[in-house]
Formats: C-alpha cells, structure tokens, sequence
C-alpha cells in the first residue's frame, strides 16, 4: 500500500469519527407542563437520515393512542391528542442508521389546571368577630393552597391575627378595620410551576360612632357665627343628619359637604336649643346631642299668683329682670286652646307692657301660652304657663210673665201705703171703710189727737162732756 492510499483512508476515518462526534439528535416541543385536553407535539430531529421510533416509558407506544408520522429522512413526529392525565411519563426518540442507534428522551408533565369553583372573592364582616374566608381548590394532581397579602406569603406561625386552618381556609381573629384589602388565594400543582390566583376582597364594617367635642356653648346674639362639628367613624360610610329645635331659622344654616359640620350665621335666640348630629349606615345608628345656649334678654317673668278671669277674658302682670343691656322693644305673645289641630295665636304687646290681657276666649277651655321678650339681640327663651275659662254661671230668665207679676207687686205695696196714709190722716180710703164695716164706728183722726193732747198734758175732760161720758 502506498503512502497515498494509507493517508487517504486515514482521513476517511478521521471524517467517520468526526460525523460520529457531531451526530446530533434532538426533540423540540413547546412547555412540558401540558394542560389536560389539549394537543401536543413532539418533533424529533436529527443532523443525518435514519429511520425512527418511539417508546414511553422504555416501552414501545401504542399507535391506537399516539400518531407517529415521518417528516423527512432526518425527523419524526409524535402527536398526542387529548391529553389526559395518564399521558404524563418519559418519551424516547430513537434514530438508527449507518451510524449505530442514538436515543434521546422528553418528560412530559400532564396536570388540570387549578379550579376555584364557586369560591366566593368577596367577604363583608363585622369589627370584632372571628371570621374565616374560604378558598376552594380542585387541580390534578395534588394542589397545594397559599395565602398573600401585600405581596407577601402569609405565615401560619402562631402570630398575629391571621391564622391557616386544616381546611386551608384563612382565619382572622378579631378582625379590625385594619385588617381590611385584598387578599390573595393560590391554587398551585404541587412540584411544578403551574399556578392560579384568585383575589378576595374583605371589607371590615363598623356601626356609626358620633362625637362632638363640646356639649354645650353660650353665646351672645348677634351677628357671629357658631359652628358645631360631630366627628363620625363608620362602614360604610355614615349618613349625617340633624334635628334642630323647632324655632331656629334653618336660612341661616349652612353645611358643609358631608353635612358633618353646621355653621349657624347671626346667632338670635331663636337658635337656642339642642342640635342632635345623628349617624346611620346598614349596621346602626348612633347621635350626640349638643346644646347652644343664646345670651338676651331672660325670659319673662309672669306672676301666676295674680292672674285674673273676667268672663271670657284672661289677664296676668309681666316684667323683665335683665334685658342684657339693650331695651325691651316688645313681646310676643303666643296662646291656642288644647283641643286637636287648634293653631296657634300670635300678638305683640309694647315692651313697657305691665299685664297681658287676652280677650274673646272660649268658655269651658283649656289653654296654653308662650311669652318672649325682644329687643335688637334677639328673642328670649320661653316663659310658659297654662290656664282655664270655666263655663259661665247661668242666671233664671224672668220672663214676661216675672216681669208682670213685679210689676203688679210693686203696685199693690204702693197702693196699700197710698190707701194707709189717706186712712189715718184724712179718714177716707178702703182701709177706713173696711175699719167702719167690721168695727162699727168711725175714727175721728182729730179727735184722737186731741185726746192725745189733753193727756200729754194732765187735763182730764170735764163732766158732761160727751167725750168724756163716752
């Protein structure tokens, strides 16, 4: 053999060894985490021709279940259709040529994904109770279940609040507004990367709390403002209502836009009185009552001890202690009957007024009555009082028949005494014809007063006289 023919069938050699030290082979598929039900392909390629086979597992695959179709001279495919959960394993590519039998294998990881079901993601709870919020996870194979908040994994370690129980639900003990915000369940297939989250919404409710810092404020009347702020907490939010007392002009009220604070503007004692800041939201309710107490004049004075009732007319003494330092200008008087849906009656009496009379009231009623005094601060409060008109003390009526029967009385005392005095001083009359008819005789006025004479005198009549014999 010459030295040519040695070096030519040593560089053939050198090119076999090369091939066989480049000889590649090589499955391309997409991620070997597979979802159930879908498809998948396996592509083997090799850098030479040769023919192909497949096994699972070390064992030859079943045709019926998998498609194996040649590309070309130097690749294959294997179809899986359908996954299913059995599919998972190890598949083996297998090349034989001149070369000899090369081999190269795929894992494949077949799982379901991760199912929250009918989890529900949003929870609302009361502050103080113990609470448990659920996170259902169905997934093949075995799921594992993980909890975060804020992005950090929640530790079942014995502290704080927050607690995993064996149901993998989350336990939160006391809860607090605090612990309010999203929460994060995570279903994952345990071992591999495959992962789902759900995120779960916690609201933490609160029955309103109302406080207004100062109970009561006194103030004088004038052109100033008064504010009062209640400071109300709650979930969900609260709404805010006032009860005013009655006789405030709510035209000067001004809020702002919560309604949590109320600016009364050129206070007037009208605006004395109890303002209540009441809060409600679907767990309660709650209020605070705050008082305003308006500086003028003091309420009246009336003097109930001498209070008078003159038929249907009402009358009682008024005066004014303090008018602090401006003027009474008048007072407002305000009276209405007790029955139903009787009104008010209002009148105004000069603010040097001494008494307060009422005329024209109904008989056999009842009454009230408001009284205030003005002057340019304002009103004062109320001086009240109640009151009676009886019913009324009837009379007998007369009658004509009265009227006549006084009449003809009267004449009849009259005539007597006419007919008396023409009895005895000019012995005529019916009298003095009655007297003549029953006693037989007639008086002689004359001669009784001369008789009456002669005795005052001593004088005896003389004998023979026919006076003295009779």
């Amino acid at each position: 053999m010459t030295a040519s023919m040695m070096m030519l069938r040593l560089c053939g050699l050198l090119l076999i060894f090369s091939s066989l030290i480049d000889a590649k082979l090589d499955i391309i598929s997409g991620d070997p985490d597979i979802q159930v039900g879908i498809e998948t392909l396996l592509l083997c390629k090799a850098d030479s021709e040769g023919d192909f086979s497949w096994l699972k597992d070390d064992e030859e695959i079943d045709e019926d279940r998998y498609v194996v179709e040649k590309v070309d001279e130097s690749s294959s495919k294997l179809i899986l259709k359908k996954v299913e959960l059995n599919d998972v394993g190890n598949y083996t590519c297998v090349l034989d040529n001149d070369l000899g039998t090369r081999k190269i294998t795929y894992q494949i990881y077949v799982y379901q994904t991760p199912d929250f079901g009918d989890t529900p993601v949003y929870h609302e709870f009361q502050v103080n109770q113990t609470v448990e919020i659920p996170c259902e996870v169905s997934g093949q194979p075995a799921v594992e279940i993980l909890w975060f908040r804020n992005g950090s994994i929640i530790n079942d370690d014995g502290r704080g609040n927050l607690r995993i129980l064996s149901d993998k639900s989350l336990q939160i003990s006391g809860i607090q507004q605090e612990d309010s915000g999203n929460y994060t369940c995570v279903g994952r297939i345990k071992g591999r990367p495959t992962e789902r989250r759900l995120q779960i919404s916690v609201v933490v409710n609160e029955p309103p709390t109302v406080q207004i810092h100062q109970d009561t404020k006194r103030v004088l009347a004038g052109p100033d403002t008064v504010s009062i702020t209640c400071v109300v907490k709650g979930v969900p939010r609260p709404n805010i209502s006032w009860i005013l007392p009655s006789t405030s002009d709510e035209s000067r009220h001004k809020y702002n836009s919560d309604k949590s604070e109320l600016t009364i503007s050129a206070v007037t004692r009208r605006d004395f009185g109890e303002y209540v800041c009441k809060a409600t939201n679907k767990i309660g309710e709650d209020s605070a009552t705050f008082t305003l107490d308006v500086s003028e004049p003091d309420s009246p004075i009336l003097s109930l001890s001498e209070k008078k009732l003159d038929k249907n007319s009402f009358s009682i003494p008024i005066k004014q202690l303090k008018d602090e330092g401006s003027p009474i200008l008048n007072y407002i008087v305000r009276y209405k009957g007790n029955k139903e849906n009787e009104e008010w009656t209002e009148k105004e009496i000069p603010g040097n007024s001494s008494e307060i009379q009422l005329n024209n009231l109904q008989y056999d009623a009842d009454y009230q009555m408001e009284v205030y005094a003005v002057n340019q601060n304002g009103l004062s409060s109320t001086a009240k009082m109640n009151f009676t008109i009886p019913q009324p003390v009837t009379q007998p009526a007369l009658g004509k028949g009265g009227v006549v029967g006084i009449v003809m009385f009267i004449f009849l005392v009259l005539m007597v005494s006419v007919d008396a005095f023409c009895c005895y001083t000019k012995h005529c009359g019916l009298l003095n014809f009655l007297a003549h008819k029953i006693f037989g005789y007639k008086i002689s006025v004359s001669k009784g007063l001369d008789e009456e004479a002669n005795n005052s005198t001593g004088k005896k009549p003389e004998s023979g006289d026919p006076a003295a014999e009779a």
